[in-house]
């Protein structure tokens, strides 16, 4: 039988967590930890953030319920990993949503489209006007082509440059305005700060990733320890999954490991510590023995006499 949820919880250090804290704020209080983990030691992200938050999260109340039992079996130190449990959610919730924000794409083959068009409209005139003789061949023979992000950054830059040079010459000969030179100036401008942006932003992605293997370490070690804690405390009940949920559930094990023997866990005190959830597998009954079949009876052995 589960236990029962407290009305009020006395514990200071657990209210202390269950106060209103923003999760950048619950991110920053726990960044040195976070930090300071052994970079060996990291977990490879093959959980979802979503569930595993919310799994932990809805785990809590009875977690708190059992808390004071804990503290009493098996130490403060132990019981103290539930009262964090829901800080670093927080902060683990915090670190993802920082990394899917760094890794929103911007829409760059829409500028890129953008900048080609506005270039193959200054060549094609161009092309009219040298065959006016009023542009000379050659200050086209530059052009780098459509190819390649720059390439036609760079060229719609050379072609406004050419045409502003030429202006007075041009002006009435071409469909080309001078509010178009500035228009396509202005896009393949801000197309280039977009793609130096853009490499700032996968730089900072992959700081911002890292961050957030270490918060999924932490919480995934974290609720380890406070799954081992309550199995111990209620192997005989056998109510550990409607209590502790494993994070684990409908996956098969790892690496194609077997499952761990039947043994109640014994908790380790202290530090989380990067390891599987334990699941306990209890061995199904053998089958009866079938009676022997009498001499002479279908299906007997052909090789018993009478």
């Amino acid at each position: 039988m589960a236990p029962t949820e407290p009305t009020t919880n006395t514990n200071t250090t657990t209210n202390s967590n269950t106060t209103t804290t923003s999760n950048a704020a619950a991110l920053e209080s726990v960044r040195p930890r976070l930090m300071a983990l052994p970079t060996a030691k990291l977990r490879i992200i093959n959980l979802d953030i979503a569930t595993i938050i919310l799994t932990i999260m809805g785990a809590l109340p009875l977690l708190r319920a059992l808390r004071p039992a804990i503290a009493a079996m098996l130490g403060e130190a132990m019981a103290v990993n539930i009262d964090e449990l829901p800080i670093f959610a927080q902060a683990m919730a915090q670190a993802h949503s920082e990394y899917l924000i760094a890794l929103a794409p911007t829409d760059v083959q829409k500028l890129s489209d953008e900048v080609v068009a506005e270039r193959d409209v200054l060549v094609s005139d161009a092309g009219t006007l040298v065959k006016r003789k009023l542009l000379q061949a050659g200050e086209l023979g530059e052009l780098r082509g459509n190819v390649g992000f720059a390439n036609q950054i760079f060229d719609v830059f050379q072609l406004v440059t050419l045409y502003r040079k030429h202006w007075p010459e041009v002006e009435g000969h071409t469909g080309v305005k001078l509010a178009d030179l500035d228009r396509a100036e202005q896009l393949a401008q801000r197309f280039a700060r977009v793609l130096s942006e853009r490499e700032t932003v996968a730089a900072e992605a992959g700081v911002l990733g890292e961050l957030r293997q270490r918060a999924f370490t932490m919480l995934v070690d974290l609720y380890d320890q406070v799954r081992r804690a309550v199995m111990y405390l209620r192997w005989t009940e056998g109510d550990v999954e409607s209590i502790a949920p494993s994070l684990w559930a409908g996956r098969g094990k790892r690496n194609g490991q077997n499952a761990p023997a039947a043994d109640a866990p014994t908790p380790v005190i202290g530090t989380p510590i990067a390891t599987d959830p334990v699941t306990p597998v209890i061995a199904a009954p053998a089958a009866p023995a079938a009676p022997p079949i009498a001499p002479g009876l279908p299906g007997a052995s052909p090789f018993i006499s009478h």
